[in-house]
C-alpha cells in the first residue's frame, strides 16, 4: 500500500439490472482518486465486481454493457417453460459472460482479493467463493430462485447470494480495511397506492423482503462504513436492461454525495 495509506474495501450489493449503477460508482470513485483494496459482490454485484478485480477498470464493462442493452431481452434469456427448475434458461447468458467477459478467468486472476457469495439451496447456509472459476461464482451469485437455473456446483445446489447476503459488507471482514463503501441498490421510498393488484403486491412485497434484506447487511453503528445509496426509486421490480445512461447516472450523482464523507476518512 502507498505510504501505509488507509485501505478500502468496496461491497456491491443485489439488485438486478438495477446494478448497472455500480458502474457508475466505480468510475466515480476512481475519478476522485479513491482506492478500491478489495472487493465483493452479491448477485448483480458480482458481475460488476470481478470485472473490477480483475481488469481495475470498468469502462470496458460499460461499453460490453451497452452492446448487450441494444439486445432484445430474449436474445439473451430463453423460455425454459419450468421444464427443469426456473422460468429462463440462462444458456445464452452463460455463454455472454463466459465469452465476452470471463472466459478462462479464476479467482488467482484477479489483481485485488474478490470475494462473491451464493445460497445452498439444500440447507440455506452462505457458499463463499474465494477460489476457482469466476464463472461459477458469478452464475451462482445470479441465479434468481425460480427465474434462473439453480446452478449445480460439486454437491451443492446454489442460487442468487442475495437471498444471505444483500450487501456483502462481511465478507471484506477478513481484510480488516480501515473503510468499507456498501452500495444499496434498494434504497427507496414506499408510497401508499390507492389500490393494489396482484402485481403490485408481489412486486412490492418483494421489494419490501429484499430492502430489509439490505438493511440487515449494514451496520448503522460503524462509522468506517459509508454508504452509497444510488435513487433507483423508478426502477425497482423492473428487469429490463434499459436506461443505462439513467442508472450509471444514478451511480456516479449518490457516489458524489459521498465524496468528501469518504475522503475525510481515508485522511
Amino acid at each position: 500500500m502507498e505510504n501505509n495509506r488507509k485501505t478500502v474495501g468496496l461491497a456491491l450489493g443485489s439488485g438486478s439490472d438495477r446494478g448497472i449503477a455500480h458502474i457508475g460508482v466505480i468510475q466515480t470513485l476512481l475519478k476522485n482518486n479513491i482506492p478500491i483494496d478489495y472487493i465483493s459482490g452479491t448477485s448483480i454485484g458480482s458481475i460488476i465486481g470481478a470485472y473490477y478485480a480483475l481488469f481495475l477498470e470498468v469502462d470496458s464493462l460499460e461499453q460490453i454493457v451497452r452492446c448487450i442493452t441494444k439486445r432484445k431481452l430474449v436474445n439473451i434469456f430463453s423460455f425454459g417453460l419450468f421444464k427443469e427448475n426456473s422460468i429462463l434458461n440462462n444458456k445464452k447468458f452463460f455463454n455472454l459472460i463466459k465469452y465476452e467477459l470471463f472466459s478462462g478467468l479464476s479467482f488467482e486472476n484477479t489483481k485485488i482479493p474478490l470475494r462473491i457469495p451464493a445460497t445452498n439451496l439444500d440447507n440455506g447456509e452462505k457458499v463463499v467463493f474465494k477460489e476457482g472459476k469466476i464463472l461459477d461464482a458469478v452464475l451462482s451469485s445470479i441465479s434468481i430462485p425460480g427465474v434462473l437455473p439453480v446452478v449445480k456446483i460439486g454437491k451443492a445446489d446454489l442460487v442468487d447470494g442475495g437471498l444471505v447476503d444483500a450487501i456483502p459488507v462481511d465478507l471484506l471482514q477478513e481484510f480488516k480495511p480501515d473503510i468499507i463503501i456498501a452500495v444499496d441498490l434498494y434504497n427507496y421510498e414506499l408510497k401508499p397506492k390507492d389500490n393494489y393488484k396482484i402485481s403490485d403486491v408481489l412486486k412490492r412485497s418483494y421489494n419490501i423482503f429484499m430492502s430489509n434484506l439490505s438493511k440487515n447487511s449494514l451496520d448503522e453503528n460503524d462509522n468506517n462504513c459509508i454508504v452509497i445509496k444510488p435513487d433507483m426509486e423508478n426502477e425497482i421490480g423492473k428487469l429490463s436492461f434499459k436506461d443505462v445512461d439513467k442508472k450509471i447516472q444514478a451511480g456516479v450523482l449518490s457516489t458524489e454525495l459521498k465524496i468528501e464523507e469518504i475522503k475525510k476518512l481515508l485522511g
